[in-house]
Formats: structure tokens, C-alpha cells, sequence
């Protein structure tokens, strides 16, 4: 009985581990979009106040953005290569894995759905009629 209650206890703190890691991994996801939209008007207004060459500020401002995506794909497989391992180690079958940024896209994609069966609705109404 003492060793079930060991392996309850450990995957416990199992699954705490990987819920900080996700909160981490959803706060890095926020720092590297915003990195995405502050680094390119770092190097505008650099571009404006100096008279120096634009295609440098160019190709630094491309390899920055590659070296930004790069980065967020790296969190984001990370994350989702733990949440696979986790969902192997404890046998779940292919449970939705919870999304980095947020479930703000599943309430807008419902929106979506409720908005064009309505229109539709409208749509069947409207010929009917005539």
C-alpha cells in the first residue's frame, strides 16, 4: 500500500512539474511576440537616426526575425513534446494537449461557426420566401 502511495505522490509532483513548465513556456511564448513586434521598431527608428546603410538594418532586422521564430518554435515543440511524454507515461490516450496561447482561438473558431450557421439560417429563410 506504501508503494501506491509513493507512485501517487510522485506523479503529482509529475504533473505540478509540467504545469510550471507550461505556465513558463506560455510566458515565454508572450516575451518572444512581443520581442516580435519590438525589435523591428528598434531597428526602424535606428534606421531613421542614423545615416548609415539600410541594408544593414535590413538583413539585421530578417536575421533577427529568423532568430525570433526559431526561438518560439523551440518553446512551443518543447512544450509539446512534454505534454506527449507526460500523456505516454501515464497511459492517457491521445488527450487534447492544452494550447500555449491560450483558449482564445477555440472561442474565436466557435464564434466563427455560430456566426456562418446563423448567416446561413438567414440565407434558407431569405429564399423561401421568395
Amino acid at each position: 500500500m506504501e508503494k501506491k502511495e509513493d507512485y501517487e505522490k510522485l506523479y503529482d509532483m509529475l504533473l505540478g512539474y509540467e504545469q510550471e513548465i507550461h505556465k513558463k513556456n506560455q510566458k515565454r511564448i508572450r516575451i518572444g511576440l512581443r520581442c516580435l513586434i519590438i525589435i523591428p521598431l528598434i531597428f526602424l527608428a535606428l534606421l531613421f537616426w542614423t545615416e548609415s546603410s539600410k541594408i544593414v538594418f535590413l538583413i539585421l532586422w530578417i536575421v533577427s526575425l529568423f532568430i525570433l521564430a526559431g526561438y518560439l518554435i523551440f518553446v512551443e515543440y518543447s512544450d509539446y513534446k512534454l505534454q506527449e511524454k507526460l500523456n505516454e507515461i501515464s497511459n492517457r490516450e491521445q488527450q487534447e494537449r492544452d494550447a500555449l496561447i491560450g483558449d482564445g482561438i477555440a472561442q474565436v473558431e466557435e464564434r466563427i461557426r455560430t456566426v456562418l450557421q446563423t448567416a446561413e439560417q438567414e440565407l434558407l429563410t431569405d429564399s423561401t420566401k421568395e
